[in-house]
């Protein structure tokens, strides 16, 4: 049918969805319950990965922020790039957002500094003052506006929202 319809000159709608990119910093996943812990630690994010993907074979590509953060934004090894992304990479918010979506990124974590390159693609991002004394709740609320802006009308663009969260990290 597919073929058909594009033989024919008919347009396919395309539906991008929003993406949600929840990242939370030294969270075990074997301690969430979408990875089959039994005690119930973590209903939320249970009932989130429900409805989305859940990646079950994803390994840290270094022990330290930088170069992992580097790493996961740009899918390249840790040996190419060091701690910060390279200018050359495109980064996942520049591909979000060249194809078409709204993009806010917010991060707890004070060394995912804009002007280091994690904020390339970005059409806000924020880093939270004080980082690791930011909890959840505070990282919710500085989104709150833009969030709500970009979230407005029928005709948006869809979202791609990259949160990272430090709460887990806060007490090391």
């Amino acid at each position: 049918a597919l073929c058909i319809a594009s033989a024919c000159g008919v347009e396919q709608e395309e539906h991008h969805p929003d993406v949600l990119f929840l990242l939370i910093d030294t969270l075990r996943a074997d301690r969430l319950g979408c990875y089959g812990y039994e005690r119930p630690t973590s209903p939320v994010i249970d009932e989130l990965a429900e409805g989305g993907a859940v990646l079950t074979r994803a390994s840290s590509q270094a022990p330290w922020t930088l170069p992992s953060m580097s790493s996961m934004i740009t899918s390249r090894y840790f040996t190419a790039h060091r701690d910060f992304p390279d200018a050359g990479d495109p980064t996942l918010a520049e591909s979000f957002q060249a194809g078409g979506y709204h993009t806010i990124g917010v991060a707890g974590n004070t060394l995912l500094e804009a002007e280091h390159g994690f904020g390339r693609g970005f059409d806000e991002y924020m880093v939270a003052p004080g980082g690791s004394k930011r909890t959840f709740p505070e990282l919710l609320d500085l989104l709150r506006e833009p969030l709500d802006a970009a979230l407005e009308g029928e005709e948006r663009d869809p979202l791609f929202l990259y949160f990272h969260a430090f709460d887990p990290h806060a007490p090391y």
